[in-house]
């Protein structure tokens, strides 16, 4: 891509594995001090020396991988693609109000209900609710309910748009959750309109699930998604595949796609030009929550599976 647009860049790779040691090893025994940016850390273990080392020597460091560094609150030489939990939940809850305009809201609770941080998103959207007057219906399944199916079924309206927003849990439980309003929606006559609200590991969830994603105009918030509908994206793997000999990982991110991404985004910034690529995987706006910190990308993809088996994603800030 870079040499269709007569970019070029250099580009050295050092295999420092998860340990401690090769990384300080790496750095002592080459001369990194003069490059525009680091790609590293698959280990929590090597972030805090890196982080040191990267700040002393004014390199830029990219954490691909976790959302869980500490260190990137203080220190604005590192860049984390993936934002913590709680700034992609302060953007959902950013969000206009008017999606639960004129709608019959059903929240969904579960005896396996998660108390995480997308457990707390549920909350605070419970507590939004209620600090904006907006009338909604709270069901609680207790372990044993049988007829837990049948009370869901029975708070819906056929005169507006329903939209259920499940609680947080781990993905057996979600399936079990989707397919249980999948199998309500079924049994309901064609006048009533469903939705439903989800979270970022539902784009993991098995393909036998789809078609109840797209029958329940089901919404995914997440920060990053591969529309492997778009022609760029299939192109990608088309590529892939010829000049690797071998298919891309069925893994959520795709590796592949997200150090594209990563590279085509700092190599714009190395450059200061403006490339106008796509991103495939993982759309970059990067944010300082203060002058000192680290920045952080805060794009959220919203996901829409549409009844007509289409997926849409737009991108909020």
């Amino acid at each position: 891509t870079l040499k269709k647009m007569g970019i070029s860049v250099h580009i050295e790779a050092y295999d420092i594995g998860n340990t401690l040691y090769r990384t300080q090893l790496c750095l002592k025994n080459n001369d990194l001090s003069k490059h525009d940016f680091i790609i590293a850390a698959a280990n929590t273990d090597q972030i805090p020396y890196l982080y040191e080392w990267c700040k002393e020597q004014k390199v830029k460091l990219v954490l691909p991988f976790s959302s869980r560094v500490v260190e990137t609150e203080n220190n604005p030489y590192i860049y984390q693609v993936n934002a913590p939990q709680n700034m992609v939940n302060e953007g959902i809850l950013k969000l206009d109000t008017s999606k639960y305009a004129g709608k019959n809201i059903i929240l969904i609770r579960t005896y396996n209900e998660a108390n995480d941080e997308k457990g707390q998103l549920f909350k605070a959207t419970l507590r939004q609710l209620i600090d904006y007057k907006i009338p909604f219906h709270e069901m609680i399944e207790y372990e044993g309910d049988d007829d837990f199916q049948d009370s869901i079924s029975a708070r819906m309206s056929n005169t507006k748009p329903n939209l259920v927003i499940p609680c947080a849990s781990s993905m057996a439980e979600a399936n079990r959750i989707i397919s249980m309003v999948g199998a309500v929606v079924n049994f309901l006559p064609s006048a009533y309109k469903v939705e439903m609200w989800g979270y970022p590991e539902w784009v993991a969830l098995n393909k036998s699930n789809l078609p109840v994603l797209h029958n329940l105009n089901t919404t995914i918030y997440g920060s990053y998604f591969a529309n492997f509908n778009r022609e760029d994206v299939r192109q990608f793997q088309i590529n892939y595949s010829l000049n690797f000999g071998k298919d891309l990982l069925n893994t959520f991110p795709r590796y592949a796609m997200m150090a594209y991404d990563i590279m085509l985004q700092f190599s714009e910034m190395a450059t200061y030009r403006q490339f106008n690529v796509a991103a495939l995987q993982h759309e970059m706006h990067f944010k300082q929550t203060h002058e000192q910190s680290g920045w952080y990308n805060n794009s959220i993809y919203l996901i829409h599976y549409k009844r007509n088996q289409e997926v849409y994603s737009s991108i909020i800030q």
